[in-house]
């Protein structure tokens, strides 16, 4: 049996794996080192045994090494991420908090007010866009409202003026029982 380098001084590991596998093993000094063995031929005959031996100790070292900055880098990543998240939420929900601000605002006494925002051409904005044209709908529709009852009641005041005369007058002269009880009679029965 023939050993090379460092080899010299660490016995094999008893019993070796079996031929072309690799094995993960613990020596008698304590080092953990990944083991192939192979069966080396001749032209006709066998020459021996080849174990091959690579110390796992540099490997273990990196993987905890990124194990550790896993660790680290992961829950900061994961609270930069919260952070950018909910920037990037209240920022996107702003228009809609203004949207709400302004529709709580609005009343009948004063329709004319509109969301002013510049907003793309997205959903987002499509919605503001109704919503002012909404309310110019619901202010035109206030406004003509407001002119019909004013046109109806100067309408009414020339009729309700002649009334409130005629009762006046009437009320002035006196008439005797039987005339009153008829014009009573013929507004009960016209009515």
């Amino acid at each position: 049996m023939q050993t090379i380098g460092a080899a010299q001084s660490v016995p094999l590991p008893n019993p070796l794996p079996p031929i072309n596998e690799f094995r993960t093993m613990i020596l008698s000094d304590g080092a953990a080192v990944r083991l192939f063995v192979a069966a080396l031929h001749g032209e006709s005959q066998p020459l021996g045994t080849l174990v091959v031996a690579l110390p796992l100790s540099k490997s273990q070292n990196f993987q905890r090494q990124i194990l550790l900055n896993l660790s680290i880098v992961i829950p900061i990543m994961l609270l930069l991420s919260i952070i950018g998240g909910l920037f990037l939420a209240k920022r996107a929900l702003a228009p809609i908090s203004a949207i709400t601000q302004t529709a709580r605002h609005i009343s009948v006494a004063d329709l004319s007010q509109r969301l002013q925002l510049n907003l793309p051409n997205d959903e987002l904005g499509r919605l503001a866009h109704t919503f002012n044209a909404m309310l110019d709908r619901l202010d035109r529709a206030f406004q003509r409202e407001q002119q019909l009852t004013a046109d109806v009641a100067h309408e009414l005041r020339t009729p309700l003026a002649l009334l409130k005369t005629q009762v006046s007058l009437a009320r002035s002269r006196p008439r005797p029982v039987a005339v009153l009880l008829e014009m009573m009679t013929c507004l009960l029965y016209t009515s």
